[in-house]
């Protein structure tokens, strides 16, 4: 297994830095390209197809794509001499692009301007990005510390500390608000008011879990890692069964759509792996221990119960959301992260049973030889690869694959 994932990361990132260097001017990683036979997407004259051109800047892949290739650089040493100038190439645009106003949004032109998405396909400007901190610069502050930390850059984790501190304090005051936009009519992203998700929570671990272990003591990291893990934990499973909720009420209680609660089991396995990458950290278990003894016991059963309410062997992946009250699919869709997202946690939580489930599915159905050894991105339920975009038409740009899969091999669980 681990022979086949190293190759794997390095023929992706090989594919991702021979995109860069055949035109660096552009400025931005550039996975435009489909998935299923390796066209790039500006060669596709569609005008429905606009959106997915290199003319758009999809923020949340550039943030995730600075923490990617930081993670690379650290865990292959041997391409620092391809992955410097990126990493240098990418922050500058990147701060380029948020110098227009300040802020970071969904998607852009190359200029910096905020669009929105209209009728899952058409870009159009948007008046003006709403106060409240979203996923975008969530993304982007803890992909420009890490990025900042391997080029040894002061100013840029500066500025990426009180970015990220900003986008932690809004999580917790209940001001974050999403700035995700549709592009699957079967897949409900927009804000809705009144409506409190675990996704910034979740993936604000990653980041906190980075800082933790970069040794970066400006705030208490540890305080508001606790603060999520434990806020997931009291509000977002529902019991019997710890059922993972993707939205509750401002009151607490279950948000019902249309009689149901969503449910994501591929969200379920990533807040395990990232909530696992903190409690690993030793500082962060030795300042709340209690905690720590309480996330033993409830994040192994957090794994279990949802993995096996997604899981489709027969079709190969897991599903994307679910109704928690009876277990019905509601978009039997299944996208690529997932599966990886699950290993992490699996390797985390000592269940091997998990991780060898998921990576036969994931080298079987998902990987694709003949594009880079990149994933495609969604799979039917008969598990066939569709052209449906789970959240950005850009490819994963080394984050939810590669990210979650050199901490599976450094587990040493692999083989």
């Amino acid at each position: 297994m681990s022979g086949f994932y190293r190759k794997m990361i390095e023929v992706t990132l090989g594919a991702i830095l021979d995109r860069f260097e055949a035109d660096p001017d552009y400025g931005f990683i550039d996975t435009k390209l489909d998935l299923v036979t390796g066209e790039n997407f500006d060669d596709c004259p569609a005008p429905e197809l606009a959106f997915r051109r290199r003319e758009y800047i999809y923020s949340w892949i550039q943030g995730r794509g600075l923490e990617a290739m930081a993670r690379h650089l650290e865990f292959l040493p041997e391409y620092a001499p391809r992955l410097v100038p990126l990493l240098k190439t990418l922050t500058a645009s990147m701060e380029r692009l948020r110098s227009r106003t300040g802020r970071l949004w969904f998607v852009t032109d190359r200029d910096g301007n905020p669009l929105k998405v209209e009728g899952f396909g058409r870009l159009c400007p948007l008046d003006r990005i709403p106060d409240a901190a979203n996923y975008s610069e969530l993304f982007y502050y803890k992909g420009l510390f890490a990025a900042g930390r391997a080029l040894k850059d002061d100013a840029l984790c500066r500025i990426a500390v009180v970015g990220f501190k900003r986008v932690l304090d809004d999580i917790a005051a209940g001001r974050f608000r999403t700035d995700q936009q549709a592009f699957d009519p079967r897949n409900p992203v927009a804000y809705v008011p009144g409506r409190s998700l675990q996704g910034p929570k979740m993936i604000a671990l990653g980041g906190l879990a980075l800082l933790m272990n970069s040794g970066e003591h400006s705030c208490d990291w540890a305080a508001y890692a606790a603060g999520f893990i434990e806020n997931v934990f009291d509000r977002h499973l529902l019991r019997p069964g710890f059922g993972f909720m993707e939205a509750v009420t401002t009151g607490g209680e279950p948000y019902m759509m249309e009689g149901k609660v969503l449910g994501d089991p591929g969200h379920a396995g990533e807040f395990v792996g990232l909530a696992g990458k903190c409690l690993r950290n030793r500082d962060f278990a030795a300042s709340h221990p209690e905690l720590a003894g309480r996330a033993a016991k409830l994040l192994p059963r957090i794994l279990d119960f949802n993995f096996k309410l997604g899981f489709k062997p027969a079709a190969g992946g897991i599903v994307k959301s679910v109704d928690l009250l009876t277990g019905e699919a509601l978009n039997s869709d299944m996208p690529w992260w997932n599966l990886p997202e699950t290993m992490r946690a699996a390797c985390f939580m000592n269940r091997a049973d998990i991780l060898a489930k998921c990576s036969d599915c994931f080298r079987a159905r998902y990987v694709n030889p003949n594009v880079h050894m990149m994933a495609y991105q969604t799979l039917n339920s008969a598990g066939e690869p569709v052209r449906v975009v789970p959240a950005t038409p850009d490819a994963d740009p080394g984050y939810h694959t590669n990210l979650s899969m050199i901490d599976v091999l450094e587990s040493g669980m692999a083989g």
